[in-house]
């Protein structure tokens, strides 16, 4: 592994656990070529809080680099704030209309950090579930919020909130069978509707964002995690939220349970091995740790360390031909994790099938 390399797995260390154990290992450092290697794992932010709260290694940097890790991170801050802005927005509205709402990954990630502001923010994911879908898109285009639909499948849409990003979700996932999706499904729509008054709540702005009890926001958080490893590919950053909620569960069975009957067991134990033996969590930390997957934990860091993704961007209205090449490029993108995770890699290729076949040849959306 190069030495850059190295050094980043140490960094992850640093952001999720919050210690180095030897920083004179970062002395005299390319900490320039460190902060493009973070920024491209989308982690810079969250490893400059580590930096930050380790004066031993904050010392080792100089007065320039500190300037730039600072004045990137920042910017990092200022997206926080217009992503938190068209948040607080939607969920104020649609608690003011009565409509159930979930945040999913996202900000909801960001509030298990030490500093929320310094995770790097992507899209809202808000679960609505599907009888409250249309309902919930109609009562934020009456209020001025959102546009037309962008996207539309039948697991969610995407709409326009200003420059943010906004994804209603029918459902926040599809699982791999049908046995643990069902099983999957009913626990989360417990939580939207019987159970949505005790779903913890965290503080955006001046609204209150549910969100998943932790122990299942937990397991959806790595499955989703996992489902776009083996498919278009992911971030570092999405492995360190997990790791990061992870320190939080209460209830360690209820964990282990959503584990196996949600069908992830292997792939849990798989990235738990790479969490403890390559980037130095302690077990104590990673729930259903064992020992047993050290080749294949490896081969995950490989794949993580490479950063490579697909490119998901589509044009409005692609013709048909660029959708065959967008929708075959996403089922090649699976061979690529056959070795490692051969059964979860088919499953989930079922998956795809089912969203797409529903959507453009059966015209499916509900």
């Amino acid at each position: 592994m190069a030495d850059n390399k190295k050094l980043l797995v140490q960094l992850l260390r640093l952001a999720i656990v919050g210690d180095v154990e030897n920083p004179k290992t970062f002395a005299n450092m390319d900490w320039l070529g460190i902060m493009e290697e973070l920024a491209n794992q989308t982690v810079l932010g969250v490893v400059w809080g580590g930096v930050e709260a380790c004066p031993a290694l904050a010392s080792l940097l100089s007065i320039d680099d500190k300037l730039e890790f600072f004045g990137q991170t920042r910017k990092i801050v200022e997206r926080n704030k217009e992503v938190n802005k068209a948040l607080a927005d939607v969920v104020s509205t649609l608690n003011a209309a009565g409509i159930n709402s979930i945040l999913l990954k996202g900000q909801g990630c960001a509030s298990f950090y030490p500093n929320p502001m310094y995770r790097s923010p992507g899209d809202i994911d808000l679960l609505v579930g599907k009888d409250n879908f249309h309902k919930a898109q109609e009562c934020l285009k009456e209020a001025g919020l959102v546009g037309d639909w962008i996207h539309e499948d039948i697991m969610h849409g995407m709409l326009s909130c200003d420059d943010v990003t906004l994804e209603l979700h029918k459902y926040p996932a599809f699982l791999m069978t049908k046995k643990t999706d069902d099983s999957f499904q009913d626990v989360v729509r417990k939580c939207l509707q019987q159970d949505y008054s005790r779903c913890p709540r965290i503080r955006i702005n001046d609204a209150d964002v549910a969100l998943l009890p932790v122990e299942l926001n937990t397991v959806f958080t790595f499955f989703h995690m996992f489902k776009h490893f083996v498919g278009s590919g992911i971030k570092i950053r999405q492995v360190v939220d997990w790791l990061v909620m992870c320190k939080s569960i209460g209830d360690k069975a209820l964990l282990a349970q959503y584990v196996k009957d949600f069908g992830i067991e292997h792939a849990w134990k798989v990235f738990a091995q790479m969490a403890v033996e390559h980037i130095g969590v302690p077990a104590s930390q990673v729930p259903l740790y064992e020992a047993g997957y050290s080749k294949k934990a490896e081969k995950v860091l490989r794949v993580l360390l490479k950063g490579d993704m697909l490119d998901l961007t589509t044009e409005e209205n692609p013709s048909l031909w660029k959708k065959i090449r967008y929708a075959t490029n996403l089922y090649v993108a699976h061979l690529r994790s056959l070795g490692t995770f051969p059964k979860e890699s088919i499953l989930s290729i079922g998956v795809l099938l089912r969203i797409n076949v529903g959507k453009y040849l059966l015209g499916k959306m509900k």
